[in-house]
């Protein structure tokens, strides 16, 4: 789908289907993460932090509730797992043949040794990795695109804003569903705007959550309401920790008004306090 060029048109078309949505999509507000005792990189965290490896060992629940409690606080660094979704069972192998014919011919049908290389070598080596579901497929594709993105940045704003401004080139606002009222359960998340490159405020909200997590940044998905033209309805927005301050990013908001299709246009609501926040967004 191509970006909808007349900002104009879009707000007053949002104005017509807006109460309508409100009425079918009731929001509690609440916070949440992809980030949880599952998904923690419980490894890379002991590792990195040699101190806690002396104390908790490989403990992932000690270590999970050192990083929520302390660690956070502390300035740590806590990333999601790739292998929480890359697994033997969720690996693609005929993918990972087809991409490297060499690694077909040492370790033929054997799927299993071509995981253990890919775990053991393969992703040291920036080797491409598929997945046979779509929420692991996803998950791979963010961080491997999060990897390559952020490789010449040395400060977390830096990286923040190379994430801001691959999304807002890269996705689409779901408009046509959006309009005719049947946004899908995908457009809803980093999964369906993975996959898809088109989403809604949550599939932005979540993507950018993904993204985030796998450079080590925390962040916390937002789910409230946002102030259109006809009053409040459901969205979904972001709270990301940088310079040790929690504060606030509305890729979405950046994104769909842009009157260049692959040009970044806005950034109104990139890394901006609370308060101003508040101004459209509650939750």
């Amino acid at each position: 789908m191509k970006k909808v060029q007349m900002k104009k048109v879009i707000l007053g078309l949002f104005a017509v289907c807006f109460c309508v949505m409100v009425c079918k999509m009731p929001v509690k507000a609440s916070m949440y993460t992809l980030l949880n005792p599952g998904t923690f990189d419980y490894v890379a965290y002991a590792d990195r932090y040699p101190d806690l490896k002396a104390v908790y060992g490989y403990d992932p629940n000690l270590l999970y509730s050192h990083y929520i409690n302390n660690g956070i606080y502390e300035n740590r660094i806590g990333t999601l797992s790739r292998w929480a979704f890359l697994n033997p069972a969720t690996f693609n192998a005929d993918a990972y043949r087809e991409d490297y014919p060499e690694l077909a011919s040492k370790y033929g049908a054997n799927n299993l040794a071509l995981f253990q290389h890919y775990q053991t070598t393969g992703v040291k080596e920036g080797r491409k990795v598929h997945a046979v579901i779509p929420e692991a497929e996803a998950m791979m594709g963010i961080m491997d695109t999060a990897r390559e993105i952020t490789k010449n940045c040395t400060t977390d704003r830096q990286k923040i804003q190379a994430v801001h401004d691959w999304m807002c080139v890269n996705l689409d606002f779901n408009y046509v569903n959006w309009m005719n009222n049947s946004v899908q359960p995908w457009a809803y998340t980093y999964t369906g705007a993975w996959n898809t490159k088109e989403a809604v405020g949550q599939g932005y909200a979540e993507m950018f959550d993904a993204f985030m997590w796998s450079l080590g940044i925390p962040d916390r998905v937002i789910i409230g309401q946002g102030y259109y033209a006809t009053g409040w309805g459901p969205h979904a927005w972001n709270q990301v920790k940088v310079d040790g301050k929690w504060l606030c990013m509305d890729v979405c908001w950046d994104d769909p008004f842009t009157v260049k299709p692959g040009v970044v246009q806005s950034y109104q609501y990139f890394l901006i306090p609370t308060q101003q926040m508040l101004v459209n967004h509650k939750g």
